[in-house]
């Protein structure tokens, strides 16, 4: 949070540095206080045993610590709404959001409505664009938060938030679930690419064209402990044979189920598991196994696949690029 790459950013950590200053100020001035009256006030040497002398009211003290924090609060209020008018603007009674944010046990589901894209755990945004996004849980609370993009922003499976954020320059943005939300609270993380407009089009284009089985057929293979994945095609259809699609989507496929992360494109993704581990045929592999191993409490059953089966399926997942 004090190396923000918006404007909203910006705001929020200067503000939070003044607030951090005044803190910091008030702090040193009672522990000074309060030494300098344990010092001076202590008992001495051949001073009587007993209590100090007691003194009852002190009208201008009285006063001073009642005026001094209402005017340092009435400092703070004006750049607080300022910062709250600047870092989360009102929406436009018409403004329709670029992008759906669902919170999920544990994992981000995130959506395009414009280009009718849907993916999972890794955020793509142009870069100097303002992103309003529309938040809502699928079921307890979560927090949306990346703190050099902007504020924080609770989720709730009954209300709709919304958030304003944006990146003024390229890069990767790490971000966490702020809210507890169960076992693997701590490691649903947030990957946020901000692109030039040009690379995220492509992208954006790119995610809206399911692969077909064809393309698939003629993708590079993978190593995988040292031996060939396997071939893509196979893969697709154990993909499709197996209970993979009660949970999964993948684009252009029969299997359109919404419980578990789209997995259109999964092989694009630099990790699984919502950050979890790398994305690579090995680790894929482990967690098609047994992804409670990684991440234990998900929803995800192991799969106790042949050799040559489990090779065919990351073969075809890791071809989706």
């Amino acid at each position: 949070m004090f190396d923000p790459v918006s404007q909203q950013g910006k705001d929020i950590s200067g503000l939070f540095i003044v607030v951090l200053l005044i803190g910091a100020a008030v702090f040193l001035l009672v522990v000074g206080l309060v030494t300098y009256s344990i010092i001076r006030f202590r008992q001495r040497p051949g001073q009587e045993e007993g209590e100090p002398r007691q003194v009852s009211g002190n009208t201008r003290l009285e006063i001073a610590w009642t005026v001094a924090p209402a005017v340092l609060l009435l400092v703070l209020f004006v750049p607080t709404v300022m910062v709250m008018n600047s870092s989360s603007p009102a929406k436009p009674p018409d403004a329709q959001p670029d992008i759906e944010i669902i919170g999920h046990q544990w994992w981000w589901e995130y959506r395009y409505p414009g280009a009718k894209v849907v993916t999972a755990n890794e955020l793509h945004i142009p870069v100097g664009k303002q992103i309003l996004a529309k938040l809502q849980s699928k079921d307890v609370q979560h927090d949306f938060w990346v703190p050099q993009l902007g504020r924080k922003m609770d989720m709730y499976p009954d209300k709709v938030n919304y958030l304003y954020f944006q990146s003024d320059k390229p890069g990767l943005f790490l971000g966490n679930c702020a809210e507890y939300c169960g076992a693997e609270h701590a490691f649903m993380l947030i990957r946020v690419f901000a692109q030039p407009q040009a690379e995220f089009d492509a992208w954006l284009k790119q995610q809206s064209t399911a692969p077909t089985v064809g393309q698939l057929g003629t993708a590079t293979t993978f190593d995988f402990n040292g031996q060939n994945v396997g071939n893509p095609v196979d893969g697709a259809r154990i993909f499709q044979s197996n209970t993979c699609i009660n949970c999964h989507a993948i684009s252009g496929t029969p299997a359109t189920a919404q419980v578990a992360p789209n997995l259109t494109y999964l092989g694009t993704r630099t990790t699984l598991g919502s950050g979890m581990i790398e994305n690579n045929p090995a680790t894929l592999a482990r967690w098609i196994t047994n992804a409670q191993s990684i991440k234990p409490g998900i929803l995800m059953p192991a799969y106790q696949l042949s050799p040559e089966d489990l090779r065919n399926l990351v073969a075809y997942l890791e071809a989706q690029k």
